[in-house]
């Protein structure tokens, strides 16, 4: 959809999209107090499913559906290895005394926290440059096979209605993990765009 744009229209958009990025690399190296990069950023409804399906990993997808003005879903993408490399990173387990069953329970509640956090970023970015109310729902924790993610997240598109879609790739400097940070949106903000374009 990107591509469909007229050019002053296509530079507004992936400015955006790249500044809102920007800073949620920013916020999840913030909160895993280790050094995050954007690895690469794709648009285009192809991007949601290059992912690795020949090996046997698991991946656990941290859903937040966009409700308001502008709707749409998005997921932070770890493989389960990644998960645990956090969780002993930020939370290790000599900090806590606790039953098992409540250290399986924070350790949910940060890990959809860091989704929270890093999605917020990206949706008030659009909720404040399109001038929309714009918000995250309570994010959701979903474990898939490799081999599913790609049908699941088309599924995830068609039940949108998705227009723009865009990924990116976020690098570990330090701490080992390589998340992807996937957006399906719904045609409106592509409106908005237009909209903002005819005004500059």
């Amino acid at each position: 959809m990107i591509n469909q744009l007229e050019k002053k229209e296509q530079s507004l958009a992936t400015g955006m999209i790249k500044e809102g990025l920007r800073k949620a690399s920013t916020a999840l190296a913030s909160i895993l107090n280790s050094p995050i990069s954007i690895k690469k950023i794709d648009f285009g409804v192809d991007s949601m499913s290059k992912f690795n399906v020949a090996d046997s990993k698991s991946y656990d997808l941290l859903r937040t559906e966009l409700i308001g003005e502008i709707q749409g879903v998005c997921h932070l993408i770890f493989t389960q290895e990644e998960i645990r490399r956090i969780i002993d990173t930020c939370l290790p387990k000599e900090l806590y005394t606790g039953a098992p069953s409540e250290l399986e329970l924070m350790e949910l509640e940060f890990i959809t926290e860091i989704d929270n956090m890093v999605s917020a970023t990206i949706i008030s970015q659009f909720s404040n440059i399109l001038d929309v109310e714009m918000f995250g729902n309570v994010p959701s924790l979903h474990t898939i096979k490799s081999n599913e993610v790609k049908e699941y997240l088309e599924a995830e598109s068609n039940k949108y209605n998705s227009t723009l879609h865009f990924k990116s790739i976020f690098q570990g400097e330090e701490l080992e993990v390589s998340p992807h940070f996937t957006w399906m949106v719904q045609d409106e903000f592509v409106t908005k765009i237009k909209d903002m374009a005819v005004l500059q």
